[in-house]
């Protein structure tokens, strides 16, 4: 008899319409040492780079550098011990990394956590580090258009600090703010900063231009650089019902504001230019699981399609942030959202999701989730389905690299299959009329 140790994570793929919202897979780095995924961006050679954290034990974290191809597979991981987390990663001119992580420094004897900026070359082996001086809290890096790096943190007010490409702090300022999510570079040189409940604008240097205030909301959550030359500012209200987008121009004149009512408690984390001239956001859903979104708008900052990823969890955890960020490749151009996925209870694993481009259709924000079907799991490796109704039904196994183990078509309400697994985790699909109903677990012989 086997054992089934059924994990407290059940992936819910939710299609409102499978042909437009284009899922194409998941990627759950369970091979790996638990860890989560808070950046990704594209390679010259065709592959992706991404960066976040893995622990020990639960016991203490180190940053990491994935290669990726664009299918997902792990080329190499480079693991820095200087550093216990990292929230940005791009590459170089010189075809390197240059990664933006939190470390501790030792001054006159007391550990101090400080920014890092760590330069690697093309296969992730480290340079140079630079420690930033009373930097606070990391949030993002962006390298500049004379091959440098703007760095955005926040202490005790919001620091800019702008680095050479050689790894020089040329300059750092600071700015009366109350919070600090993310800064971009502006097409006339400057900066733009987006954190608390201020949109900050500087010159090449950091000289203050101009800033405003969005007072009506808790905090801005983010900001992207759109081909028009404008910029969209993200924020959020206290409660998390509602996201405000704003479009401003570069002199810090309104164009134009939207709101989405969120009524399952949405959050956004990241921000993604797309090819087409307009953006994604991604975030969390805040409700009793764990589950996270991508909206596609146009440069106009109109909704065309979102897409919901639904993870419902038995084991609710506060404030755990399931999506960072996002990419659209100028390759194929899919969308790519890292996050970190838990698997057990206090345990949680790097997760890459792939959505294409096709996406096309606007569809209602995050419609009430009803599961189509239930799925069970015994202790004698049985699987159990349970339809409301008689139903036409693909059933597929799937280890976790994607290769399909076992599949199964038929017309029932109800389905019992035993698939004389192996150890490991597994992915169980169920594709109907209705949807797609999918759950992890894994088994133990």
């Amino acid at each position: 008899m086997k054992k089934i140790i059924i994990s407290v994570l059940i992936l819910f793929f939710q299609f409102e319409n499978s042909n437009a919202q284009g899922f194409l897979f998941a990627k759950i780095y369970c091979d790996s040492t638990e860890g989560i995924v808070s950046s990704i961006s594209e390679t010259n050679d065709g592959n992706l780079i991404a960066c976040g954290n893995f622990f020990y034990s639960h016991q203490y974290a180190v940053g990491m550098m994935l290669k990726l191809d664009m299918n997902g597979n792990l080329i190499w991981q480079k693991n820095f011990h200087s550093i216990h987390s990292s929230s940005t990663v791009k590459q170089t001119i010189d075809n390197g990394y240059i990664l933006y992580g939190e470390g501790d420094t030792i001054i006159a004897g007391n550990t101090i956590e400080r920014m890092c900026v760590i330069k690697t070359n093309s296969t992730g082996d480290s340079l140079w580090t630079i420690s930033i001086p009373g930097s606070g809290f990391l949030n993002n890096l962006e390298i500049t258009s004379d091959g440098g790096f703007i760095t955005c943190s926040f202490d005790t007010g919001l620091c800019l600090t702008k680095i050479s490409s050689a790894g020089i702090i040329e300059w750092q300022n600071n700015y009366n703010s109350t919070g600090c999510k993310k800064v971009v570079q502006t097409y006339d040189g400057g900066f733009m900063i987006a954190g608390g409940l201020t949109l900050l604008k500087t010159d090449s240097v950091g000289g203050m231009m101009w800033d405003t205030s969005f007072t009506n909301f808790f905090e801005l959550t983010s900001l992207v650089k759109l081909q028009d030359s404008n910029v969209v500012v993200i924020g959020r209200t206290g409660n998390y019902s509602l996201i405000g987008i704003w479009k401003y121009d570069i002199n810090g004149t309104q164009i134009s504001f939207d709101s989405l009512v969120a009524p399952n408690n949405i959050v956004n984390y990241g921000s993604a230019q797309s090819s087409d001239g307009g953006f994604v956001i991604t975030g969390d859903v805040l409700d009793t699981s764990s589950k996270f979104y991508c909206i596609k708008f146009n440069s106009q900052c109109q909704q065309q399609w979102n897409y919901k990823y639904n993870n419902p969890n038995p084991v609710a955890v506060s404030g755990f942030e399931d999506c960072f960020n996002a990419l659209q490749s100028s390759l194929n151009g899919n969308y790519y959202l890292v996050g970190g996925t838990q698997i057990i209870l206090d345990t949680y694993y790097p997760t890459l999701v792939c959505l294409s481009p096709w996406a096309t259709s606007t569809q209602n924000l995050f419609p009430s989730n009803n599961t189509y079907c239930t799925i069970t799991s015994t202790l004698n490796c049985d699987v159990e389905i349970l339809f409301p109704k008689e139903e036409n039904y693909s059933l597929s196994v799937f280890d976790l690299s994607g290769k399909l183990l076992n599949q199964l078509d038929g017309n029932s309400g109800e389905v019992r299959k035993n698939f004389n697994l192996s150890s490991g985790v597994y992915l169980l699909e169920v594709k109907t009329k209705e949807g797609v109903t999918s759950k992890l677990f894994s088994v133990a012989n």
